[in-house]
């Protein structure tokens, strides 16, 4: 019962099949790095599991559930290797998850074998084994952006661009507007000063009539006295 309910906590911590965060596979302990250093290398999670690579989720919930009843530590106690192989399990567990939940599980690469010469035995090229505890640290990494730089070039020349065209057109219709406003000025000082040419010719016709009458009417004064 304990190994049980010790399985299906650890689903409910992120295991379950189908989670689309990159932290749904429970972090292994950091107590836990003695025990996993002395595993052997990466194994592929398909033979962790005991399932065929075209397993569906459910077989492979199964026989994590299965696996996982008998590997628990809670089941012997005075078994040491017990938490090693629990902790393999769910390492694989939550490798096919997060493999099944984008639509494909990533197996772990096999050692490669180089060839032989003079009958020597072949030697295995063992990759480098990531760090258990990399799935749990991945999580307080730094989001990405979601636009690539080059898309943020772009946007930031597209906004320049549309700064340097709304200034020259800003520029041409200053120039525009300032050309109009001094040819409005130009015809409003020519219209007066016609007007106020206008004005001063006629008063200076008038003024030349009432010279002229008043002399005449001088000129009458003095002749009907003489006579």
């Amino acid at each position: 019962m304990a190994a049980a309910r010790g399985c299906h906590a650890l689903m409910k911590r992120g295991a379950l099949i189908g989670a689309d965060e990159p932290w749904a596979a429970p972090p292994p302990p950091l107590r836990s790095r003695r025990g996993l250093c002395t595993r052997e290398g990466p194994r592929d999670p398909y033979e962790v599991l005991g399932v065929r690579p075209e397993a569906s989720p459910a077989e492979i919930r199964a026989a994590f559930l299965a696996r996982c009843k008998e590997v628990h530590p809670d089941g012997d106690p005075t078994d040491p290797t017990r938490h090693g192989r629990f902790l393999l399990l769910a390492e694989a567990y939550g490798a096919l998850s997060h493999g099944h939940a984008h639509g494909h599980a990533t197996p772990t690469p096999r050692p490669r074998a180089t060839p032989t010469y003079g009958g020597a035995p072949p030697h295995t090229e063992t990759p480098p084994r990531a760090d258990p505890n990399r799935r749990y640290w991945d999580q307080f990494r730094p989001p990405r952006p979601p636009h690539p730089p080059t898309h943020r070039r772009r946007l930031l020349g597209l906004v320049l661009l549309l700064g340097a065209l709304g200034g020259a057109a800003h520029a041409l219709a200053y120039r525009y507007v300032a050309g109009a406003h001094a040819a409005f000025l130009d015809e409003r000082d020519r219209v007066l000063r016609a007007a106020y040419e206008r004005a001063r010719s006629r008063a200076g016709s008038r003024e030349e009539v009432l010279r002229r009458l008043r002399a005449s009417r001088q000129r009458g004064r003095g002749g009907g006295g003489g006579q």
